[in-house]
């Protein structure tokens, strides 16, 4: 084979295989630079960015448990009005008086049933416990304590047991006679009215808590 033949066969090779890696070569500098815009046109969102920090937090707060008890619901012979109360503030509280029913925590170290930790309760905020009860709650009602106030560290918030109670004959409270010395007042008003009075942060588990026991539609 002549010299020249060879030759030029040889450049032909070299030629194509100059061709072949130029061609993979740009092909690959063309994904990586594709790759690199996608990664710069992409927001990080921030709830994304930020999830984990958070839902730290939230598990903590939701570990917590609820503090049992139960709500008392006095209502009048018409099934008209409520009973709500007024609590007493101290010469340094800065808040406005709050307005709620008499409700209480439930012994479950001593295993006290709802029932009783009602009339104990009763007793207690009200001075009287001459009542019976007309009806019960199906489900626990439950709220969350707000943040930023110092409530009760160990606990996320209340569950209650709601009972709709009468007072016997002509009786009713007697804040004179209560342990607890909790409440300055009380007053009937509809139940729409107690529901203005209440703190904004109860006034759901209220609606619901009321609805259970048929005085609000």
């Amino acid at each position: 084979m002549p010299f020249q033949i060879v030759k030029r066969i040889a450049i032909i090779r070299c030629r194509s295989w100059f061709v072949v890696i130029v061609a993979v070569f740009s092909l690959l500098m063309a994904i990586t630079v594709s790759s690199f815009s996608k990664s710069m046109t992409t927001p990080i969102s921030p709830s994304t960015r930020d999830d984990n920090k958070y839902s730290k937090v939230n598990t903590k707060a939701k570990q917590k448990p609820y503090r049992k008890g139960i709500m008392a619901v006095f209502t009048d012979s018409q099934r008209e009005r409520v009973l709500v109360c007024k609590r007493k503030r101290s010469n340094k509280s800065k808040t406005k008086a709050e307005w709620q029913f008499p409700q209480g925590g439930i012994e479950t170290k001593i295993n006290e049933l709802p029932e009783e930790a009602l009339y104990r309760e009763v007793s207690e905020e009200l001075g009287n416990n001459q009542f019976r009860i007309v009806k019960q709650s199906k489900e626990l009602v439950r709220y969350d304590f707000p943040s930023g106030r110092n409530f009760k560290p160990m606990y996320r918030g209340q569950e209650h047991a709601w009972f709709l109670c009468e007072y016997t004959a002509d009786m009713g409270p007697e804040l004179h006679r209560a342990v607890d010395d909790d409440f300055e007042e009380c007053e009937w008003v509809y139940p729409q009215q107690a529901l203005e009075r209440v703190a904004s942060w109860k006034r759901q588990a209220y609606i619901l808590g009321l609805q259970q026991l048929g005085m609000l539609s």
